[in-house]
């Protein structure tokens, strides 16, 4: 575990690279930052006056970090150009999606896109995924996208000698 400085694991937290957690003792706040290579912590003191970094921990951070990760999780299997049902996080929206098409068998071509909204009317492609990108290969999509619903769209698809594509979406907040 590598100490830092509260600037450091801040900016982790702004660009949700790592998950973090914290415990309050009499004097600091102790707080972690941790993904599957590595940990991070950093000690913010609570002093009187409080600090810079105490105020941002408090005002800014203390109520979400302890929080459990939210994530959502869709599939559905194409046999043909045609939309996948709508995945309604109205009630917790996701922002960061990602994307693997899987074939059964040997498909010839495909495209697959995600398809966002805030209003379950219009949508938006935020993400495509074909036979360039590769049978199971994982696309994130880069840009955060904010999404009250998804769906899934084949726009695209020739079994060949395969039987289906599986599409696979992950959604975090």
């Amino acid at each position: 575990m590598i100490k830092v400085e509260w600037a450091d694991v801040k900016s982790f937290i702004d660009l949700k690279q790592i998950s973090t957690k914290y415990i309050e003792k009499i004097n600091l706040y102790r707080i972690f930052g941790y993904d599957k290579d590595f940990q991070i912590f950093c000690d913010v003191d609570k002093i009187s006056p409080p600090s810079a970094d105490q105020v941002d921990f408090e005002t800014n951070y203390k109520s979400e970090i302890n929080k459990p990760f939210r994530q959502i999780f869709y599939t559905h299997t194409f046999t043909a150009i045609g939309t996948g049902p709508v995945l309604d996080m109205s009630n917790s929206p996701m922002k960061y999606f990602s994307m693997e098409v899987k074939t059964t068998g040997a498909v010839l071509f495909w495209e697959v896109v995600i398809e966002s909204s805030l209003d379950n009317i219009d949508y938006t492609t935020i993400g495509s995924h074909s036979e360039i990108t590769g049978s199971g290969i994982l696309l994130f999509i880069a840009t955060p996208s904010p999404s009250k619903y998804i769906k899934s769209n084949c726009k695209l698809i020739n079994l060949g000698l395969g039987t289906n594509i599986v599409v696979k979406i992950l959604g975090v907040e």
